[in-house]
Parts: structure tokens; sequence; C-alpha cells
């Protein structure tokens, strides 16, 4: 049989082991009806989120050795549900839950209640909801509805009391059932009959159900719900208690606690939400008044002990008598008030604070912090803490977070007190903090780690665990973060300084410095060290736990990386506002530029040195926190430069005027500061990369006004020119290559850089010449690993070179030396044709690919840049010669039959392959952006040789249509098998598909070793290949240049359709392209849309342009994907450091910028002039 509202009935051994404490619980109520609405729950049933206790507490009860635990799992194992479901559901849609509410820290609350509390003053009354009105004069309406304050309506409520109690005790029964929504009222009757409560409430609730009445005062929205009516229930409670109290009737008079009791608790355990949540409520709330009562006893007893002691020093009889006989009577209520707190506590909180309501639960937590807090020398036991270290578990974000709350006060004040505790629930509170889905939850979890920090209760795992998420990619995680991450460095410090002898020591060694010294050594350096020193070793402990399991694609050689990004500028940014030392941009740059070389001699042979050169030792750097601190110091420097900010200096606001005499000078002191630090980390890849990036924080607008200024940055330029020459690392090259561009795209500034880039253009030829006079380039397979590596340097450099400028003269000029004559384009084509596959050779297979790759796409730019001038020279009515046509038309041969040599001659499926059918689909598509201007000329018959450019518009040939319908089967198998989706058969009049069993079961033997993590990575990048392959296909066909003739017209359109929803929202966006009229609404409303902001630089994405690819639909809809694929490994990971805002997505590279056609010329930077010059596939 079903024991109190649904719980289940104890075994045999549950029942002998049970408590002998008297609590006198009340017979608590079910029927027939009430059984006959209830709604039985299985294993399986988690429509309201039960808090499934039976594995998860009896696991952690095994940890208990009171007797206690068997009682509690004894009447109430399972939570009650009020409605049937359908109603339930229904009444959720309609009326939101309310906010949690908040309690008081125990500073001014029931701690801190007088013997007789003073009357509160309320100056404007709650106006209740209509539906939970009362009749005038009832004590629901003096407390919700008129202006009368709460104590004195609960002296009101006594005085009637003292008249008539059982008439009082029924209003105040009635009272609770209207605050939960309940207008059938008991009469005394009832209230003499105790032993009918349980039939009367059984009919009061059945009644109430039939009226369909779902909400109830502590949920609603409205002015006289939720926090407010909540706050006013809390207060006359807590002011009847105390009157109780002062008056002796909680001692003297049984008769009302236990009838409040015996109704209370039997609505506590009703299935009827309302009536079980707001009885719950007001035990928690009964028993909060008691607490405070017995927080007062025990300091009167106090008291009477010392007066007691101090009467019998003075052998006064009649006063020790008179004082014991008080000692006595606070003893004893004390007594009282405690059997009625356990009674309260095991009838009530045992039960609900795994009630299936999340709410009841929280509040449940709520309460028992606020009882450990005010009477730590009945609560701060095991017995009752340990509820709190089980709700760490709940499955609901509030309530953990609540339980975190509590535990945040309590150990701020008793930490020493719970060692037990925390030793058992630590592991928990770290895990949380730094796994847990819900953000907030874990900004909660720090500030109870940060207690725990202070305390010295954390172990040292503990607290790096904690330290590195000041790299989270969740902002608030980082903000919350700092203050534990600044107690670490400010440990460090003192530390080191105690290494050195002390602060007085560290003081003489650096003595006294000009406030704008940055240059010298200071004692600031030290807080800088130890910050680096802590970065440095967070940073390399998670590098060495990542594993680099997916190689960067060819398609991605020439990509701008974010990774940079990630970690070191995102904790700097965050501790810029709690660290001076990192607001201060020239400290550090100071620290940088000092020569530590000495001081490290010394750090190495600590025999017979100074005090002084000691304490320098100290502060000299690692290679690995140097790299550090200059990302530290990119940031901090971005803060000052930035002019959207109120810059403030020495505590004064400054004008606009000053404010740009700031910037220009930090402007000015940072291209110095650049300069000097690439000549001391210039030969460091890694570092040199960090320097070049503050490059593009300069708003060059400052030096082409200040003309005196520009030899500064013309020497910055030489040594960045000097990098890009030296270096063969892809970071450095792009990064170089991006500030050349910042530079070029200034008026005054193009002239100057373009003699920079003259230089690195003969440079890079050169050296592609050498090679070229050396080796066949045309064959695959004939140079060795190491050279490959050269080779490929030199083509990134030439792809990122032809971004920056129009390359066409530089490429198309013919060589001086006989043994290499043939133009540069020329060349790089040749080069492509190593991509045709013979035979696999895994030690040069990749070092091959990734130069065909880069020669694919330096020579793709430059058919842009011709396409761009050929476009041009039709506008201006000049025409095209023939010269030209039949130049491009050679190399376009040349360079297309190569590219379909490379991905026709490989039987599987590779970056390789899909980059090269992807680039004939490009190079089309290019092609047939000419069409509108040859169409123009055409109508005005006044531009020459234009049959000529016709000729260069070719569709792709019918024949390729296979060869494409194969590299996408390819692609769809590796996706459809990495995200475990289902791909439909083909069509009776299609190719069968091919089945690779002896692969896949290499491949999943491959796969078995791979964490989550690993497999979501690649199931992204198939995706993102996939997508990318599909979108320059529908480009192609939309264009009318790709499968629109022959016998197999249509094929290809078709089959991308066949598996459009299957494989996600992204594919099938993707291939809804094909609609002719998807395609017209959305240039339309792209063209119309303004632009939004994005997180992500334009220079950024400028020199991460794939090819063509930059039109395609390439806007990746992560969300969607998540939530709808529930079969992928993106929906196993619930990743609490997942960000989906647009900058979190853009980061992830889930969501790329949006593109305008139009943009304002005028306030367009630099690189997003050039994706408007380049971006003409579209046209």
């Amino acid at each position: 049989m079903e024991s109190n509202g649904g719980s289940p009935a104890p075994d045999g051994d549950q029942v002998t082991r049970r408590s002998k404490r008297v609590v006198n619980p009340p017979a608590t109520f079910q029927t027939e009806s009430s059984q006959a609405t209830k709604r039985k729950r299985d294993g399986g049933d988690e429509d309201h989120g039960m808090v499934d206790d039976d594995d998860e507490l009896s696991e952690l009860s095994e940890l208990d050795d009171d007797d206690e635990s068997e009682e509690e799992s004894d009447e109430d194992a399972d939570a009650y549900v009020s409605e049937k479901k359908s109603k339930k559901k229904t009444a959720r849609r309609r009326k939101p839950a309310v906010k949690r509410v908040k309690t008081t820290n125990g500073q001014n609350g029931l701690s801190s209640l007088p013997t007789r509390p003073k009357k509160a003053v309320r100056t404007t009354n709650i106006v209740v909801d209509e539906g939970f009105s009362a009749p005038e004069g009832s004590l629901f309406y003096n407390i919700f509805e008129s202006s009368t304050a709460v104590d004195e309506i609960a002296e009101q409520w006594l005085s009637q009391y003292k008249e008539n109690g059982d008439a009082a005790t029924t209003e105040l029964v009635n009272f609770v059932l209207q605050c939960a929504g309940c207008n059938i009222p008991i009469d005394e009757d009832d209230i003499r009959d105790e032993e009918n409560c349980q039939n009367r409430l059984t009919d009061i609730q059945s009644t109430h159900q039939d009226k369909s009445i779902v909400d109830y005062p502590l949920i609603a929205k409205g002015k006289g719900g939720g926090k407010p009516f909540r706050d006013l229930l809390f207060g006359f409670f807590n002011s009847l208690i105390n009157l109780l109290h002062s008056t002796e009737i909680l001692y003297e008079d049984n008769n009302l606690v236990n009838t409040l009791y015996t109704w209370v608790a039997t609505l506590s355990s009703s299935t009827l939400r309302p009536f079980r949540h707001t009885a719950t409520t007001v035990a928690l709330m009964f028993q909060t008044g008691l607490v405070s009562v017995v927080d007062v006893l025990d300091k009167r007893t106090a008291t009477l002990e010392m007066q007691l002691e101090s009467a019998r020093k003075s052998r006064n009889k009649s006063r020790i008598a008179e004082v014991r006989r008080a000692l006595d009577d606070a003893t004893n209520n004390r007594s009282i008030c405690q059997d009625r707190i356990s009674a309260f506590f095991e009838t009530v909180f045992v039960h609900r604070y795994r009630d299936v309501d999340p709410k009841i639960r929280t509040d449940c937590v709520e309460a028992l912090g606020t009882w450990i807090w005010s009477l730590p020398s009945t609560f701060l036991q095991p017995e009752y803490l340990r509820y709190l270290g089980w709700m760490l578990s709940d499955v609901t974000n509030n309530t953990r977070q609540e339980v975190l709350r509590q535990l945040s006060r309590i150990f701020k004040r008793d930490a020493q007190k719970v060692g037990h505790f925390i030793e058992r629930f630590r592991g928990r509170i770290v895990e949380i903090a730094t796994r847990d889905s819900e953000a907030s939850v874990r900004v909660s979890a720090i500030f109870v780690t940060e207690v725990l920090r202070a305390a010295g209760m954390l172990e040292p795992n503990d607290v790096d665990e904690i330290g590195r998420m000041i790299f989270d990619l969740e902002p608030r995680v980082r903000k919350a973060v700092i203050s534990f991450f600044m107690a670490c460095v400010n440990e460090m410090n003192e530390n080191m300084v105690e290494r050195a002898g002390g602060a007085d020591a560290v003081q003489e060694a650096f003595g006294s410095i000009e406030d704008d010294d940055f240059s010298s050594p200071q004692e600031g350096w030290l807080t800088i060290k130890s910050l680096a020193e802590l970065l440095s070793s967070y940073d390399l402990s998670i590098q060495e736990s990542e594993n680099p399991f997916v190689k960067r694609t060819v398609t991605d050689i020439m990509t701008k990386s974010e990774d940079a990004d990630a970690r070191i500028s995102l904790a700097a940014q965050a501790l810029l506002e709690k660290m001076p030392e990192v607001r201060n941009w020239e400290m550090i740059a100071g620290y940088l530029l000092y020569d530590h070389s000495t001081s490290s001699k010394f750090k190495r042979s600590k025999s017979n040195i100074s005090t002084e050169q000691l304490i320098k030792s100290l502060v000299a750097p690692r290679p690995e926190e140097e790299v550090v601190l200059l990302e530290v110091l990119g940031a901090s420097a971005k803060v000052s430069l930035n002019q959207n900010n109120n810059l403030v200096a020495q505590g004064k606001k400054l004008s606009k005027l000053e404010t740009t005499e700031l910037h220009e000078n930090t402007a000015l002191q940072l291209a110095a500061v650049i300069r000097r630090l690439l000549n001391k980390y210039g030969g460091d890849a890694t570092a040199a990369a960090s320097v070049m990036k503050l490059e593009h924080l300069l708003d060059l607008n400052i030096f082409s006004h200040l003309h005196q200024e520009s030899t500064a940055y013309e020497k910055l330029l030489d040594e960045i020119c000097t990098q890009f020459n030296r270096h063969n690392n892809r970071e450095v090259l792009v990064e170089a290559a991006i500030a050349l561009l910042h530079a070029r795209s200034h008026d005054e500034l193009e002239e100057m850089v373009d003699v920079k880039l003259a230089t690195l253009w003969d440079e890079a030829i050169d050296t592609l010449r050498s090679f070229d006079k050396n080796y066949e380039l045309g064959t695959r397979g004939n140079i060795e690993i190491s050279q490959l590596s050269d080779l490929g340097t030199v083509l990134l450099k030439i792809g990122l070179l032809s971004k920056i400028s129009d390359c066409c003269t530089l490429l198309e000029a013919e060589g001086r030396d006989v043994s290499s004559s043939d133009p540069a384009i020329n060349i790089l084509a040749n080069v492509v044709h190593r991509g045709q596959y013979d035979q696999a050779d895994a030690n040069i297979d990749d070092a091959e690919d990734e130069a065909v790759g880069l020669a694919i796409e330096a020579s793709l730019f430059y058919f842009m840049w011709k396409v761009k001038s050929m476009q041009q020279m039709i506008q201006s009515g000049a025409g095209v010669s023939d010269k030209i046509v039949d130049y491009v038309s050679n190399i376009q041969d040349k360079f297309w039959t190569h590219l379909v040599e490379t991905f026709s001659t490989r039987a599987f499926n590779d970056d390789l392959q899909l980059l090269a059918a992807g680039t004939v689909c490009d190079l089309h598509v290019l092609m047939g952006s000419l069409r509108p201007y040859i169409e123009q000329a055409t109508a005005s018959g006044s531009v020459p040789n234009i049959d000529g450019v016709v000729s260069l518009v070719r569709p792709i040939e019918p024949g390729l249509v296979k060869e494409f319908i194969f590299v996408l089967d390819g692609a769809e198998k590796i996706y459809a098998k990495r995200a475990r989706k289902t791909l439909n058969d083909p069509a009776e009049d299609e190719d069968p598909m091919d089945e690779d069993d002896e692969d896949e079961d290499e491949d999943e033997d491959r796969d078995q070793s791979l964490t989550k993590l690993e497999k979501m990575a690649l199931e992204l990048q198939a995706e993102k290949n996939l997508c990318e392959l599909a979108g320059k296909y529908v480009l192609a066909i939309s264009a009318k240049l790709l499968d629109f003739v022959g016998d197999s017209a249509g094929k290809l359109h078709r089959r991308l359709q066949r598996n459009q929803n299957n494989l996600g929202p992204n594919y099938k966006e993707v291939i809804s392209y094909l609609d002719e009229a998807k395609i017209a609404e959305a240039l339309n409303g792209r063209r119309k849309a303004p632009r939004k902001a994005s997180a992500v630089p334009a220079k950024y994405s400028a020199i991460g342009l794939n090819g063509a690819s930059t039109n395609g639909n390439q806007g990746f809809k992560s969300a969607t994907l998540v939530e709808n694929d529930s079969d992928s490994d993106l929906s196993d990971i619930a990743d609490p450091d997942a960000d989906d805002s647009p900058e979190g997505l853009r980061r992830r590279e889930l969501l790329d910028d949006d593109i305008e056609d139009e943009p304002d010329a005028d306030r367009s930077t630099p690189m997003q002039k050039m994706t408007v010059d380049d971006d003409i596939l579209g046209d």
C-alpha cells in the first residue's frame, strides 16, 4: 500500500530501526478519491524534474552512521504530483514559476531578534489578486490587503486567542489554506477533532481539485503574490512566534502549537502542490521562528549562568535561588522549543527536501542554511550538514546554487568546525565549479572555493584546477575567478619576497624610482613575474592535456587562426579591472625589454651574490613566461588605445582634447616599443607573432597626420618585413601580412608599403624560381621532405602577398634566367600538377598535399585579381585585348587540367580532393562573374573584342559530373559516420553506393581511442568540409555553369537533394539555395539588412579568405545542429564552457561574419575594402 502522499511504504527493516524519538507525527491523509486522480510515477517518469534519490541518496547515505538515515527514507521516498499530467503542463505554460526569494545572510534577521520585537511600519499595502482575496476583517485580509503592520496584526490575533482559543486557531488554519489559494474553510469542530484532520483535509483537497485551480499566491506573478507575499507571510509568523515566546504561551499552552503542527504537517504531505508548497513554507517559517527563540534562550542562559556564578561568590542565597529558577525556566523552555524544532524537522523537512517540486527543495535548503547560521550549536552537526552535501547533486540549477550560497556563508564563519564535511564534499564543489552546465552555478561554486582556499582547506590540485578557469570561455566564470586567481598571485608574490629576505630587503634592493620610469627594476615586477609564472604554468598544463589529433586541413593553411586569443588574452582582459600591474602596459613593456640575462646567471649560481642580485634574479622571466606577458601586453595596450572609453588619469577625467593627445602619445610610444620588442624577440616565432599582433592595434591615421613620425613607422615596417623573410612559421607570416595590409590601407602610407612589398615579392619569386631551376615541380615525389617544407613556405608567402595587392604583373613577369624563364603563375600551375596521385607514400604525402593546396589558393587569387582587372577594362570602354584573353585562357586551361587530375586520380576522400573539386567550381563561377559586364558591353556596342572575353566564360564539362558526385559521396559518408546519421539509398537511375566495410572497420578501431571531445571536433570538421563542397556545387549550378546541359543534366542537382533532410540543418540550408527564389530573396534581403557588429575584426576575416568560397553560404547554425541532432557526438557533451553568443560562435568558427554587398567606402576598414574588391563571385 502506498503511504503518505505517494511515498513508498517502509520495509520491515526500516520499521524496526525507526528512531524512538517522540515526535508526535500527525496522521497524513490519502483517500481513494485522491488516489484515483494521482499520477503514479515509475522510475522512468521525469515529467516534473523529480530528483531520483533512490540511487543518489542511497549511495550518499552509506557514508553516515546515524540511525536517522533509515528514518528519512521511511515515509517519503517519492514526492507528490498535485494534478493530472495534462493539467499541470497547461498550468505551467500559463503561469511561469516565480523567482525564488533570497534569504537574509543572518546579520539582520532571526538571529538577532529581541525578546519583544519592535513593531514594523508598513507604508504601502499589498494589492492581492482577486482570486486570492478574503473577507474583510479576516486574518488573510488584514495581512495582505490592509495597511496594518504585521506586528499589530499578530497582537490582535493573540488577543482573540486569549478570548477564544478554538476560534482563533480555526482562523489561523483557514489563513494557511487561503495562502494555498483555497477558500474552503474549516470550523471549530474540526479543530477540536484532531483525529478527523486527515479526513477533513481529504474532502477539502478533493473539492479544491474539482475547481481546477492551479495558481496560488506563493508562485503568483501578480502584485499580490511572489516575494511580497512571502515577505509578509514570514513577517507575520515571525512576530507571532516572538509574541508567544514573550507571553510564555509557547511553553504553557501546548494546544496551540500542537494543533497548528498537526494541520500544517498533514498539509505538507498533500499530493496537491499548492497545499504541499504552502504548508511546507509555513512549517519552515515556523521552525525558523523557533530557532530564533532558541538563540535568544541560549543567550539568556549564558547570561544567567554568569549571574549564578556571581551570586554564589557573594553567597546571596535569595539571589542564588532567584537566578536558579530563571535558569531552570530558560533551560526548560529551550527543551520545549528544541522538541518542537525536531518534530517539524523530522516530519516536514526530512521528506520535503527531496520533493518533486524544485521550488520546495530550494526553500528547504534555504531554510536549513538559515538554521545552521542562526543556531550552530544545534544544526552545525553532521546529521544536518549532510543534507546540504546531498543536495549539491540536485538536478535543478537553482537548488544547487542555493546550497552553494548557504555553504559559502557557513564556511566563512565555521570552516574549521566542519572539516569532515568539507573533506567529504570538497571534490563535488570543485567539480561544480569547473564542469557544471550552468554558468551561474559555477560562479557560486567558485565563491565557495575561494572561502575554502582562504581557510587553507583546498588541495594544491584543486587550487590549480580552479585557477585554470581564468582561461574559461564563459565571461562570468572568468570574472568570478579573478579574486581567487589574484589571491594565488599574491601568495606567490609573498613567497618570493620571503625568499628575497623580506619586504625591507626588497624595498632596499629596488630603491625609489620615478613614477614614469618603467625601464628600471621595481617592486611591481615581482607581481608581474608571479602573474607570468602562474599563467604560463596553467597554459602549459592545458596544452599538455590537449591532443592535437586533428591536423590543420590544406584549405585552412592560409587562414588566420584565432586560437591565440582563447586563453592568455581573455585572461588578461578579465584581470584588467582588478590588477593595476596588468593595466599598466608601460610597466609590462619595461619588464620585457629589460636585460635579465645577468639576473639569470645569478639565478643559476647563487653562491656569493648580494641580496640585490638575488632579488633581481628572482624576477627574471623564463622564455615561456615572456611569451605569456606579450599576450598580456597586447590586451593591456588595446584597452589603453581604446578612445571609446572614458580614460581617467590620476583620478581625474580627461577632456576630449586631452584624451586625443593621450591616445596619440600612447600609439607613438607603443610603435617604438613594438620595434624594440621585435629586435629582442624576433628570433622566436611564437614571441614574434605575439609582438606583431600589437601593430594591429595602432591607429595609423596618427602617423599619417604626424608626418614627422612616419619615419618611425617606416622603421617598424622594415622590422616586420624582416620577420616575414626570416621565418617559415605560418602564424608569424600571417600576422606580418595583416600588418602590411593594415599599413597599405592608408593612402599616405600606400607608396611606402608598396616599396616594401616589391622587395618581399622579389625575394619570394626568386626563391620559387630556385626550386624551378633545381626540380621538376610538376612531378610528384622528386623533392625531399625538408625541401618540400621550404617550398610550402615560399608558396604560403606568395599566397599571403597576393591577398594584399594586385599580383598579376608580378606573377606574369618572365624570369631573367634561361633555366627558369616561365612566369611565376606558370610555375604555380605546375606545382598544382603535383596533386596527381600515383601511389601512396606516407613520408611525403602530407607535405606534398600541403604544397599543392597552397599553390591552388595562390593561383586562385591571381585569377581573382585578373578578373577584377578585366572588369575594369570593360567598364572603361577600352576592352580586353586578344593577347590578354589568350594568356588568361592558356593559364586557365593549364590550371583547370591540373585541378581535375588532382581530384579525379584520388580513389579516397581527402582534404586536397575537396579543395581541388571546389576550386574547379570557384574558377568557373569566377569567370562567370564577367557575364554582367559582357552583357552591358554588348548592349552598348562600344567595347572592342568582347567576343574574346566571352570565350573565357565556359560551363563545366558534363563529363565531370560523375567525378563531382564521387567526391560528394565521400564527404557525405564521412560526415554521416561521424554524426551517426543514416543516408538514403540511391534511386533506381543512380549508381549504387560503394560499400567499404574494411575501411569502415579500420576507422572504427581508430576512433575507439578518441575521446568525446575529439570525436566532436572531427564531426565538426567533416560537416564543414561537406557544407563547403556542397555550397560550391550549388553556386556553380545556380550560375548555370554546371549540371544544366547534356544527358546527365540535373543529375548532380538531384544527388545533392537526396540527403538534404538527413545531414543536419546546416547542410539542408546550403542545399535550399538550389531554389532560385530563395537566392533572389537572400540577395534582396541582404542588401536591405544593416550590417551587424562583428565580434571578429575585419582584418582577421579578410586575411582568412578561402579563395572563392567567401560568397558561399558558410554560416554554420551550430545551435540548431546541437538542438536537433540528438544522435550526434555534439549532443552527448554538455559543455559548460560552451559559449553560444555570436562572439563565441565566431570564435569557435561555427558562425561567419555577415557579408554586406555595398559597405560604406568612407568607413570601411582596409580589410573590408579588400573583401569588397575580391568578393566578385556572386555578381
